[in-house]
């Protein structure tokens, strides 16, 4: 069992100081305001842990559980419109101390030698096998007096050349409720008859949308685990390490981007899916959509395709090989004769193999407590080759 307290400074020493900027227009103010009351974040923490030892020490258990509260989070607060939070200074939001956030988890890991067994009388077979488990629930306990939600923002500024802007409103923090999760509408489909299309209010072939915004997806896993094994034959050990996370929602930015049938869709490239678009027939007044799709027709405008839905709310579940090793140890009298205490040769492969139902690039998807999940074309994980060599004197 054990309890204790850590501060956590994060950014707040560059928030201690005014900062001023003088615009293209010549316009000379601050673009950053001091907050001398700026204090560490408070990070408290309780566990209770358990070891169990079986079987003359070849399985053990280890069992901890944990309660951890943040106060005094550091979080960015909207200044008034008198300030001048927009236009040519652009002031940004000011730190202050405020909310904090709850996390209560468990830790199990199960370690095993399976297999000891002698082959011949200079080479053994072992195997031995790691589990563990890991699940936390997280729920905001407070946002402070003025804050009634927090909006993470993902892409770019407007202005600038990238694949989205900043209107993409979709990590949306709460008290009472997981941080992070996603918001925004149902998707219902394609309107495909002008009497669907009259009751939403949109046109033959736009998409359809639930009038009531509501929570979509949540980018926290239920569990993540992993599991590690080691095989020894005589001179050779082969380790092999799965990843798995379980439950957890990806918000596909990307494929919101590049499935539209609007007028920006001319500068990027598009999926192929894009070709199954609604293709409409009839006259005025009995318009109707002759194919099976989920894809709006061609439009010169946004007709809704920038909507934040759970359309683009996959499954980011998966499991990862996420490394193999090989490693070859030279046998005394071979290192005897190179004068040499110990010489061994590696090589292994990381992030070998995905296996996953998100269509993107890559499923993890990490980032802060209040903003993770969403795919914004991220360079995907790369798996690497390393070969080694190691010796001792």
């Amino acid at each position: 069992a054990g309890y204790g307290q850590t501060g956590k400074a994060d950014c707040a020493q560059a928030h201690l100081a005014t900062v001023s900027n003088v615009a293209s227009s010549g316009i000379y103010g601050p673009s950053q305001y001091t907050n001398p009351n700026l204090t560490w974040e408070t990070n408290s923490m309780a566990n209770l842990g358990l070891d169990l030892g079986f079987l003359g020490g070849k399985m053990n258990v280890t069992i901890d559980g944990y309660y951890k509260k943040n106060t005094d989070l550091l979080l960015k607060q909207e200044l008034p419109a008198y300030v001048g939070q927009s236009g040519y200074l652009n002031i940004e939001p000011s730190y202050v101390n405020a909310g904090s956030i709850q996390n209560v988890g468990m830790d199990l890991q199960i370690g095993a030698e399976l297999i000891n067994k002698e082959i011949s009388q200079k080479s053994r077979f072992i195997w031995q096998s790691d589990l563990t488990f890991s699940l936390v629930r997280s729920k905001v306990l407070d946002l402070g007096s003025s804050c009634e939600a927090i909006w993470n923002t993902s892409g770019s500024p407007r202005g600038r050349y990238f694949l989205f802007t900043t209107d993409q409103k979709i990590n949306k923090t709460v008290v009472d409720e997981a941080p992070g999760k996603f918001w925004g509408r149902k998707y219902l489909g394609v309107a495909k008859t002008k009497e669907e299309a009259d009751a939403h209010g949109v046109g033959v072939g736009d998409m359809m949308f639930s009038e009531e915004e509501t929570w979509i997806g949540d980018p926290n896993p239920a569990f993540t685990a992993g599991w590690g094994n080691s095989f020894t034959l005589g001179q050779w050990t082969l380790n092999v390490q799965l990843n798995a996370t379980v439950g957890n929602d990806v918000y596909n930015l990307v494929r919101m981007k590049i499935e539209q049938n609007s007028a920006d869709s001319k500068w990027y490239n598009q999926l192929a899916d894009v070709m199954n678009f609604a293709k409409i027939e009839g006259e005025d007044g009995n318009l109707r959509v002759v194919n099976d799709t989920k894809l709006p027709a061609p439009t010169s405008t946004d007709k809704g395709q920038k909507t934040i839905s759970d359309r683009y709310v996959e499954d980011g579940s998966f499991l990862r090989i996420q490394n193999i090793g090989l490693t070859y140890k030279f046998r005394p009298e071979a290192n005897k004769k190179l004068h040499i205490e110990g010489l061994r040769i590696s090589a292994s492969c990381s992030n070998v193999a995905t296996i996953t139902g998100y269509s993107g690039y890559d499923p993890e998807n990490p980032g802060s407590a209040i903003r993770q999940g969403v795919d914004e074309a991220r360079y995907p994980t790369p798996r690497t080759y390393t070969l080694g060599l190691g010796f001792s004197f």
